[in-house]
């Protein structure tokens, strides 16, 4: 696999950036459960109202990105959405530090979140076998697993 990743230096790049991305949501992953925990005070059932708002976008928006990754440009649409994502966890960042953010606030967050990874997943899968030869493709997809659940153990 590391052979192969030396040949196909535009997946290397994509899986690199994807693995700092994938980094980052694990930070902003921990420090959101905390927040719902604390914010709730521990309660199950609206902490689980939350994480229910959280997983709407999946239902919603899972065909239009697949669509918008068949229409546009899958790299405008994966920057875009990870740029979007960099914002959301900015503008938790700063209302965590102000003492501002409420149940509602988390649900919104968790959607909006939710949303922009539901637009990059797919543009991020179509890209790969654009990136690499068909004999590289089934240790390409191992390798951007591996990256992805890398990036969630770190």
């Amino acid at each position: 696999m590391f052979a192969m990743l030396r040949e196909e230096r535009r997946l290397s790049v994509l899986l690199t950036g994807n693995l700092l991305s994938q980094i980052g949501d694990g930070v902003h992953e921990f420090v959101f459960i905390i927040t719902v925990l604390h914010v709730t005070h521990a309660n199950v059932a609206v902490s689980g109202a939350i994480y229910f708002f959280r997983f709407i976008p999946y239902l919603v928006l899972g065909p239009l990105g697949g669509a918008l990754s068949d229409r546009l440009s899958r790299r405008s649409l994966m920057i875009g959405a990870d740029l979007a994502r960099m914002a959301i966890t900015s503008v938790f960042c700063l209302l965590l530090s102000t003492g501002q953010v409420g149940v509602a606030t988390l649900a919104l967050i968790g959607m909006s979140m939710t949303a922009f990874r539901t637009l990059f997943q797919p543009a991020f899968q179509g890209t790969i076998p654009s990136l690499v030869r068909a004999e590289n493709l089934p240790s390409a997809n191992g390798a951007a697993q591996m990256a992805a659940e890398m990036g969630g153990l770190i």
